[in-house]
């Protein structure tokens, strides 16, 4: 029976022999009889390079938008918003709550502890493609634009530096896998 680490390492051989666009979204069971059980080499080896750094650049800009909410010196106070005030006979959920530094501090801070878990749990499933990842995102950056409105948090990263960090995360997450792998060879 074959360990996980193995499996890893027969992803990044796929990923060795595809690099590019990787051996298909779903087929990695096809080329090795079962998947790996790491969100990084699943995704690296069914969709290659091209399809990690375009989910890295959906993951780095929503870790960095979640720690930049979740950080005491990067969240100021904000001006407020003018909410219309709802009618008297609405129910309590329907009345606007207050979005103050404090509440946008304590969300960014449920957002990192949400990704963290996420991203833990994948480096041990294979999570690349779940639709709880991409609802973290969302959640994310619909808060951050809140945050924005009331100019509480900086302007986002700009598009270049965006392209260039996911690529840079893109190549650092295969290189890390590959590290890991070697310290787990040389120890067994």
């Amino acid at each position: 029976m074959r360990t996980g680490t193995a499996l890893w390492g027969e992803g990044l051989q796929l990923l060795k022999t595809h690099p590019l666009f990787g051996v298909g979204f779903g087929d990695m069971p096809e080329y090795t009889g079962l998947t790996a059980h790491n969100t990084i080499v699943v995704c690296a080896a069914e969709l290659g390079l091209f399809g990690l750094y375009f989910w890295s650049m959906f993951l780095f800009p929503s870790l960095k938008d979640a720690v930049t909410l979740a950080s005491d010196r990067e969240v100021k106070e904000g001006v407020p918003i003018q909410v219309p005030k709802a009618p008297p006979y609405a129910p309590v959920a329907m009345q606007p709550a207050p979005l103050d530094k404090e509440e946008i501090n304590r969300l960014g801070r449920i957002m990192v502890l949400s990704f963290t878990g996420f991203l833990v749990a994948g480096w041990f499933l294979s999570r690349a493609y779940v639709l709880t990842l991409f609802l973290l995102g969302g959640m994310t950056e619909a808060l951050y634009q809140m945050a924005l409105q009331r100019e509480m948090v900086p302007q986002r990263m700009g598009l270049p530096k965006v392209l260039r960090y996911s690529g840079i995360m893109a190549v650092g997450l295969v290189i890390l896998m590959w590290i890991v792998l070697r310290i787990v060879n040389l120890t067994h």
